[in-house]
Parts: C-alpha cells; structure tokens; sequence
C-alpha cells in the first residue's frame, strides 16, 4: 500500500491559491507567499500528477491534468509549466490537488 501525498501547509492533497475569486486578480503579477511556492516546487521534485485550476486572462476558471515540470520568474512575474507546456502564472492558480498516483 502506497502512503497518501500529502501538502505540508494543508496536511492534504488540496492546496488553495492566492485568489479565488477573479474579480480579486489584479492585472499586474501579484507576488505569492513563498510557502506556496515551495509546495510547488515540492510537486516539481516528486513529479506528482495534479489537476491545477486557474484563472486566464479573460479570468475564466479552466482546469489542466498533469506534471507541474518548472517553475521558472520571467518578465518580474512567476509561473509553472505543465508536462502539455501550458504555463500558468503563480498568482492566477486557483487551486492545485494531487492526484492518485496509481
């Protein structure tokens, strides 16, 4: 039996991002908490599957399976690349949850 990912912040596969509501993104990057960057990074290193929710620039909420490969800065803003090379900027992630590695 495998033993449950987990977050170290949330202490479950469930790890919230800055805004949750799109209204509350302001147009220019918004700096993220750097635990929340470090849980990233923690999913980048154990190659773990997730389901990342995030707002795009028309702040709608859209959904992507897959590997976070990178977490990089550019342009004085943060983001993540997918394993599908979509890049999400840190403070638009609505949400990330781990999937079932099996």
């Amino acid at each position: 039996m495998m033993d449950r990912v987990v977050f170290s912040s949330t202490k479950n596969e469930y790890l919230k991002g800055v805004f949750q509501n799109p209204q509350d993104i302001p147009e220019t990057y918004e700096p993220v908490d750097c635990d929340f960057s470090d849980e990233l990074e923690f999913a980048v290193i154990r190659q773990l599957p997730v389901e990342v929710k995030y707002w795009n620039v028309k702040n709608e909420l859209h959904a992507i399976r897959g590997r976070i490969i990178d977490i990089y800065a550019e342009n004085k803003a943060e983001y993540i690349k997918m394993s599908n090379q979509t890049l999400v900027r840190l403070d638009r992630i609505a949400s990330v949850h781990i999937l079932n590695p099996n």
